[in-house]
C-alpha cells in the first residue's frame, strides 16, 4: 500500500474493487475487548463497510511490524480464507489500515462464545449438547478434509450466533497444514491442547483436534441437566493417549447420531410397511418420469463437460500464474540494487494484486459474468495457496532480509 492512501484513511484490500461490499471504506472501528486476550499479541476490533459489521484482527501495537507475528497473520489470513463451511467464520480478506496495521477481516459473528453461552444456559437439555456436539463436530471434519487442524479447539474459540443458536468456529492464528514452517509446536491452551501439542519433537496432527473435542464435549456434559452414559464415553475417548482416540471426526460424528438397536428395528418394520403399501404407485411413476430424467441427464452431461473444461483452464492459469508472480516478488525482495523502503511495499503489493488478478481473469473467462466467475474463484485460491506455500520459506526469507 502506498503512505498516500494509508494517510487518507482507506483500506487495501486483496479483491477486485469490482466487488461491492470489499470495495467500501472501513468506518467505526472500534476495540472488541471481550474478545482480546491480555497475553495474546494480537487483538480484535469490529467495523463497518457498507452499514455490516465486520471483525478484524490485527497485531497489538507494541508487535505491529515483527516479522515472525506478521508472518503468522499472513498465515492464518492463508489458511482461513480457503475455508468455506457455514459452521466457520468467512475470512473476507487482508486490510491494511492506518494507526491498525496489517489485518486480517472476516464475519463478524453476532453471538456469544460457548463458555458464555454455557454459563448463561446451563443446565442444558440433552438436545441442545448433542447439536452442538455435533455442529462442531462437521465443522471440525470440514477443517480436516481440507488438510487443516485448528489445533486451539476450545470455547473461547466456538462462537454460538444469536439468531440462529449455529455454531461457527473462530481464530485459526495457532492452525496449522503440512505446508507451512512457521509456529509449528508447542501451540495450544492448556487443558484442551492434546499431550502432543507441547512436545516439541512432534507434529500435532488431526487427532489433536479430536483431543479438544472430548474436553469441549466434556464441559458440556458438566453443564448438562440429565446424564448421558454415551456422551460420556465419547468424550473419554476422544482425550485417549493417540493411538487410542478416534482416528478421524467422522467416527465421532457416527458415534452421536448412532441409534438404540430397539429404535432401529423399529424404525425398519415402519418403512418396509410403507413400501410395501405404496410400491406399486411408485413403479408407475417412475416409468412416467424415466424418459424427462434422460433429457435431463443429458443435459447435465454437456453442461458438466463445459464446467469441467473451463475449471481446468483456470486451475492451469491459477498455477502458472501464482509460481511466475512469486518468483518475481522474491526475486524483487532480493534485489539490494532497490531501495529497502521500495522492497518492503513488494508483500503488501503482492497481497493486494494476486488473488484480484485472478478474479479479473474468472470475469474474463466467463464473459463478463461476475457471479459465475465467483462458482470458480475458491478452486484457484486454493490452486494458489498450495503455490504460495511452496514458495513460503523463501518468501518469508526474503521479508526477513528487508528488515535486518
Amino acid at each position: 500500500m502506498t503512505r498516500s492512501k494509508m494517510e487518507a484513511g482507506e483500506s487495501s484490500f486483496i479483491f477486485s474493487s469490482e466487488t461491492p461490499f470489499i470495495s467500501g471504506e472501513l468506518t467505526e472501528i472500534m476495540p472488541l475487548e471481550s474478545r482480546t486476550a491480555s497475553d495474546s499479541p494480537f487483538r480484535m476490533l469490529r467495523a463497518k463497510r457498507y452499514g455490516r459489521w465486520v471483525a478484524l484482527k490485527a497485531l497489538k501495537p507494541g508487535y505491529v511490524g515483527n516479522p515472525f507475528y506478521e508472518g503468522i497473520l499472513v498465515k492464518e489470513f492463508l489458511i482461513g480464507y480457503g475455508l468455506q463451511h457455514n459452521g466457520i467464520a468467512r475470512t473476507l480478506g487482508f486490510v491494511a489500515l492506518p494507526d491498525v496495521g496489517n489485518a486480517i477481516e472476516s464475519d463478524y459473528v453476532d453471538g456469544v462464545t460457548l463458555r458464555e453461552y454455557i454459563a448463561a444456559h446451563k443446565p442444558l437439555a440433552r438436545e441442545v449438547v448433542r447439536r452442538i456436539a455435533g455442529e462442531l463436530c462437521e465443522a471440525v471434519g470440514y477443517l480436516h478434509s481440507r488438510g487443516v487442524t485448528h489445533r486451539d479447539l476450545k470455547p473461547d474459540n466456538i462462537m454460538i450466533e444469536s439468531q440462529t443458536g449455529l455454531v461457527k468456529l473462530i481464530d485459526f492464528g495457532c492452525a496449522d497444514t503440512p505446508d507451512f514452517a512457521i509456529l509449528k509446536s508447542p501451540a495450544g491452551t492448556p487443558r484442551y491442547a492434546a499431550p502432543e501439542q507441547f512436545d516439541a519433537g512432534k507434529k500435532a496432527n488431526p487427532r489433536a483436534d479430536i483431543y479438544a473435542i472430548g474436553v469441549v464435549l466434556s464441559d458440556l456434559l458438566m453443564a448438562a441437566k440429565h446424564a448421558d452414559s454415551r456422551l460420556r464415553r465419547i468424550a473419554r475417548r476422544c482425550m485417549q493417549p493417540e493411538g487410542r482416540r478416534y482416528a478421524a471426526v467422522g467416527d465421532i460424528r457416527r458415534a452421536l447420531s448412532r441409534k438404540s438397536r430397539r429404535g432401529v428395528a423399529a424404525l425398519s418394520a415402519v418403512v418396509l410397511l410403507a413400501l410395501s403399501v405404496g410400491m406399486a404407485g411408485v413403479v408407475g411413476v417412475m416409468r412416467e418420469k424415466a424418459t424427462f430424467e434422460q433429457r435431463v441427464a443429458e443435459k447435465v452431461r454437456v453442461d458438466s463437460l463445459a464446467e469441467r473444461r473451463l475449471s481446468e483452464e483456470l486451475i492451469r492459469y491459477a498455477e502458472q500464474y501464482s509460481s511466475e508472480y512469486l518468483e518475481e516478488c522474491i526475486r524483487r525482495m532480493r534485489d539490494t540494487t532497490i531501495p529497502p523502503e521500495e522492497r518492503g511495499k513488494i508483500p503488501y503489493v503482492f497481497a493486494e494484486n494476486i488473488l484480484s488478478n485472478l478474479e479479473d481473469y474468472a470475469v474474463r473467462r466467463c464473459g463478463g459474468d461476475t457471479l459465475e466467475a465467483k462458482r470458480y474463484l475458491p478452486q484457484m485460491v486454493q490452486v494458489y495457496q498450495g503455490v504460495y506455500r511452496r514458495y513460503y520459506s523463501q518468501f518469508y526469507e526474503a521479508i526477513l532480509n528487508i528488515s535486518s
